[in-house]
This record gives C-alpha cells, sequence and structure tokens, in this order.
C-alpha cells in the first residue's frame, strides 16, 4: 500500500507512485521522482524514469513508492530515525540489524517510512518551499562555508544521490538552460559563481554538457560528490567564491587552442576537445585539489574502472600514472601543466609519468579539468543541497529538450 501525502506537495526528490490518471491510465502505477515545488497551477513536476519524460501532476494524484524497513540501507535506517526526532547518540555506533530494530520501535506503520526519508532529505521544509516557489522568491543557497560539517556532508550526499538518479537528458537540459540564462542573473542568484565571467559560465555550460554525453563520467561524479571530504567542499566553495578557481580560466576564441585540435588523443573517449583551453584551465587549478582528485580515482576501484574505460588505459596504467602524478611536488606538477600550453616536447619527467598510462596522460587530465569544473558548478548552481532558486525544476521543465507533458494532455478531473 502506498502512503498518500498529507501536506499539499511533495518535498523535492521524493520517489512517487502515479496513480488515479483517467485520460492516461498507461501511466498508473508508474515511478517518479519530484523535481519541483507546487506551482500556481497546484503542480509538481514529476520526472518518470521509465518514460524519460517530465508531467505536471496535482498532488492528488502522487503516493509516496512504498518502503520496508528491511530495504533500508544503514543510511536511510539513520535518516528515518533523525526524522523521527531520535536523539543521534541513540543510533550511533550500532550496526545495521540494530538499526531496523530501533526503527521498527518508532515507526509503527511501514507506510510512514517513504514520508519520513523524503522530509529527511528535503533541503527547506515542504510548506515553506511550496511557498516561495508560488510567490516566485527564492530559496536561499546552503552556505557550506559557514555550515557544520554534518550539514555540510549532508547537502553534498544529498546531491550525489540527485546527481547518481539524474538521466542524461536532464543534465543536458540544465546544461543548456544555463547556457540560456543572462549571465548576470546566475551572478547574482549564487555568490560562488560572482566572480565568474560570461565565458566562464559558458564554459562550465559546455563542461556539465559534455558530463552528460558521458556516462561513465556522470557516475564518477555522482562517486567523487559522495566521497568528498567536506572540509575541502568549503575550501573549494571559498576559493570559487573569491574567483581563485576562474582567474585566466576563460576560453579563447574559436581555433586558437595553444595546443591545435588535432593534438587532443582520441582513444574511444566520448569526451570531446573543449572549446576552451583545457591546459591552461589545469595550470591555473589549485594543484593540491587536482592531486586529491587524483588520488581519489586511484583509491576507489569502481572510479577506477569508469575512469580508465572513460580513457582509453588499463586500469593497471592508470594507477601508475596517477601515482606518480599525484606524487609530483607543486613545482614540478605546476611545470608538466604548463607544457601542455605548448607544442613543444615535453620534459623527462611528463614523458616518465605520461608513459605509465600508456601515453595518454594529457587525455586524463583534460578528462578531470573538465570533470572538476563541471561538477562544482553544477553542485552550487543546480543541486538541490545549495539551489539558489527555488524554480530551477519549473525553468528546466519549460525547455523542449525533454518532453512535458501539459496539463490540457489530461482531463481537469484527474488533477
Amino acid at each position: 500500500m502506498s502512503l498518500p501525502n498529507d501536506n499539499p506537495d511533495f518535498p523535492l526528490e521524493s520517489r512517487v507512485i502515479l496513480h488515479g490518471l483517467v485520460n492516461a491510465p498507461e501511466l498508473n502505477g508508474k515511478v517518479g521522482i519530484i523535481r519541483s515545488t507546487l506551482n500556481d497551477a497546484g503542480r509538481q513536476s514529476v520526472f518518470l524514469q521509465d518514460e524519460k519524460k517530465t508531467v505536471g501532476l496535482k498532488p492528488s494524484n502522487l503516493k509516496y513508492e512504498p518502503r520496508s524497513v528491511d530495504s533500508l540501507s544503514v543510511k536511510e535506517l539513520k535518516l528515518v530515525l533523525k526524522a523521527k526526532g531520535i536523539d543521534q547518540v541513540e543510533y550511533t555506533g550500532i550496526d545495521k540489524i540494530e538499526l531496523r530494530t530501533k526503527v521498527s520501535e518508532h515507526v509503527t506503520d511501514e507506510d510512514e517510512i517513504p514520508r519520513l526519508l523524503a522530509m529527511a532529505r528535503a533541503p527547506v521544509d515542504s510548506s515553506a518551499s511550496a511557498s516561495m516557489g508560488t510567490a516566485g522568491g527564492s530559496v536561499a543557497p546552503t552556505n557550506t562555508e559557514t555550515a557544520s560539517p554534518a550539514t555540510t556532508q549532508a547537502a553534498h550526499t544529498n546531491a550525489a544521490e540527485q546527481l547518481s538518479n539524474m538521466s542524461p537528458d536532464a543534465l543536458r537540459q540544465q546544461a543548456r538552460m544555463m547556457r540560456s540564462m543572462d549571465p548576470n542573473t546566475i551572478r547574482s542568484m549564487n555568490p560562488q559563481l560572482a566572480n565568474m565571467t560570461d565565458e566562464q559560465i559558458r564554459m562550465a555550460a559546455d563542461q556539465m554538457e559534455m558530463m552528460a554525453n558521458n556516462p561513465a563520467m556522470m557516475k564518477m561524479a555522482a562517486e567523487q560528490m559522495k566521497n568528498m571530504d567536506p572540509e575541502e567542499l568549503q575550501r573549494m566553495q571559498s576559493q570559487m567564491k573569491n574567483g581563485q578557481w576562474t582567474n585566466d580560466t576563460t576560453a579563447p576564441s574559436a581555433g586558437s587552442n595553444a595546443m591545435g585540435q588535432g593534438s587532443f588523443p582520441n582513444h574511444g573517449s566520448n569526451v570531446p576537445p573543449m572549446g576552451a583551453d583545457p591546459a591552461k584551465m589545469l595550470a591555473n587549478m589549485d594543484k593540491e585539489q587536482l592531486k586529491q582528485v587524483l588520488r581519489t580515482v586511484k583509491d576507489n576501484p569502481e572510479m577506477l574502472k569508469q575512469y580508465a574505460a572513460m580513457t582509453g588505459t588499463t586500469e593497471e596504467q592508470l594507477k601508475q600514472g596517477m601515482e606518480a602524478f599525484a606524487g609530483m611536488s607543486d613545482d614540478k606538477m605546476e611545470a608538466a601543466l604548463k607544457m601542455m600550453q605548448t607544442v613543444a616536447q615535453a620534459k623527462e619527467k611528463w614523458n616518465h609519468v605520461d608513459a605509465k598510462t600508456g601515453g595518454r596522460l594529457l587525455h586524463i587530465l583534460v578528462a578531470t579539468a573538465i570533470f572538476i569544473i563541471g561538477l562544482l558548478v553544477w553542485y552550487f548552481f543546480f543541486s538541490r543541497g545549495s539551489s539558489p532558486i527555488s524554480n530551477v525544476s519549473e525553468m528546466v521543465a519549460s525547455s523542449t529538450e525533454i518532453p512535458i507533458v501539459q496539463e490540457d494532455e489530461f482531463s481537469e478531473n484527474e488533477f
């Protein structure tokens, strides 16, 4: 039995089941994900995973997808207890079986579980979100610079889940929406992007779209977000806000790439050459952050496998190359990265590391640059844990990339 929702709307990212649609009975029973707050027409955007489309429905045509205690992960069990107001000290350090027992003690009806999960994961109170959404106001972004580590961890864990559940079309659509918006509006809506130039904003949107074109990169981005250290995220946010991530990374005019389009290796990856100069972008990136990403990939078997497939290397080659590159001193790394800006032969140190990746180090680092910048911009601008505006999903839904079922396609009595 699915649990109906007593509130006026469902929290963002809630998993729901459609029901009661008379003129579209084929959609009844379909599972969807809530992508927007309640709009002026009293509807919410619901992304249907199987259908790969978004529909606008009234909450009365939605029910929470049922979940049993046994189906919950350790993290979800803790979220349920948190939503029930149970003191964290009561469930810290206990195993999964004990967590299930404790949840069963406090949740007498399993139909309550999906609602509790949705409440725990929601970035803001549902009623407040609905009020701001219908009024056209904005939801203040989560300030990870001042938030506690636990709050920051929850925010980017939620963002990782959102990214892992997102279809490539949805990410592509967000990128195109960002590209079509007035850059001044983007800068004013999010302080982390305030120092980005118009060209840098367009470049970030291009990088997001390139991530959407490579499922392995999307999956890896979600894994990286999930494993990211909260303190590291705070540091990156501060750097972006102060313009330290964007200085000297503006894309050159078409055809002005210092390395030339023909010099990018193509070993079966879906990652095309960027419009911006990746060498210049990498040379100006924070070296410790780049090293951290390489170490994270190297130490994560699943990410290592995905990155190897994406860059055309064997896992062992990739691991050796990343280990050697991440072990460089900042001076040597900076010198090696700056060599990417010339067509001259690399020095011995670069050649030594490059050989360990089968001559694909340049391509790996280009993909890394796309991954880091694109992921951070997506996180600070689009993820629900730090969304700068309440109606992002509605703006996305207005695009024609993913078909949106308009309200007149169903009879009014269905809503």
